[in-house]
């Protein structure tokens, strides 16, 4: 009975604090889920990844705040509280997203994608060009998502370990168990890259060395939790990437920067070389070396900046 408290506690507590954190309103197209991070300035659009929710744009794009944006993070359907019939594919999230800027009143934004959040925000810039001065795809999928040997055993893993009471649990053992922390991270790390051990393990000392990325990673892995409220959307984002699919590149008037680690083996590179060999203004940032989650590098501020000056130069100039 005791477990059982714990747990319904734990699990309360996780989703209790999401919903304090953001809003939900009600569009034409049905709710949804929103955050708007920053008191003033011109809007760049978070497009979370798989799994995720609102709470992942801040550990991937917040340090625009700082430079004078504001960050719209929203929680596409099938996520948190965004009901999966606003959208499933991905012209209908593209379509739900307007009905939410029409309901803020925002007219003019940037896109800033992550991830399986890629082809939406692609969608979204292709059909309201008008709205959209600049786009950054970081990491993104630009193409059907073909499932390799070691992506199948991780996905094996992910369905073994992404529930509710495993989470729970890890999450315990982590307060009780220090070392488990530095573990975690080489394990989630190396998961999300083709390092080895080692060098994952190198990249785990330089995060609990670094206090803004071990807050960044923090924060990154509770945009997981807890999986059953993300549960809809993971499966129908899964499903709609492992279709055959073609996005509106050449419609795209916006310039658009791609941003991609060249030891990406979750979304692997030849996805920004597509994006790029067929977006009309677009260009490259491989990154030597990197992972999925460049935010994570020890060498991140270079990715920060670059985004930074992408939009201020786009964005700034063009916003109201």
């Amino acid at each position: 009975m005791q477990i059982i408290h714990s747990f319904t506690s734990w699990k309360n507590t996780q989703t209790g604090s999401l919903t304090e954190k953001s809003d939900l309103i009600k569009t034409w197209d049905g709710h949804v889920e929103y955050q708007l991070l920053g008191e003033s300035g011109p809007v760049v659009v978070g497009f979370h990844g798989a799994p995720g929710g609102y709470d992942q744009i801040a550990p991937l794009f917040s340090f625009l705040v700082s430079e004078g944006f504001r960050i719209l993070s929203w929680s596409r359907p099938g996520y948190l509280r965004t009901p999966i019939r606003g959208g499933i594919s991905f012209e209908d999230q593209a379509e739900l997203l307007s009905s939410l800027l029409n309901a803020l009143e925002i007219s003019t934004v940037g896109l800033a994608a992550f991830g399986h959040g890629g082809p939406v925000a692609l969608h979204f810039a292709s059909r309201f060009s008008a709205m959209v001065t600049s786009i950054v795809l970081q990491s993104c999928v630009t193409k059907p998502l073909i499932s390799t040997p070691l992506g199948a055993s991780k996905g094996l893993f992910e369905k073994l370990f992404r529930n509710d009471p495993t989470t729970w649990l890890t999450s315990l053992a982590k307060q009780k168990i220090k070392p488990l922390i530095q573990a975690d991270i080489t394990a989630f790390m190396k998961s999300k890259s083709g390092l080895s051990f080692s060098e994952a393990h190198t990249l785990t000392q330089s995060i609990l060395r670094d206090p803004v990325r071990l807050e960044r990673f923090s924060d990154f892995q509770k945009s997981y939790c807890p999986p059953s409220a993300r549960e809809e959307g993971y499966a129908n984002d899964h499903a709609m990437v492992s279709e055959s699919f073609t996005l509106p590149f050449a419609k795209i008037k916006a310039p658009v920067l791609v941003i991609h680690g060249t030891h990406d083996t979750i979304v692997s590179p030849d996805h920004a070389a597509n994006a790029v060999n067929q977006l009309p203004k677009a260009t490259l940032f491989l990154k030597e070396l990197g992972q999925h989650l460049l935010f994570l590098e020890e060498d991140h501020a270079e990715t920060s900046h670059k985004i930074t000056a992408f939009f201020k130069k786009h964005h700034f100039k063009k916003a109201p």
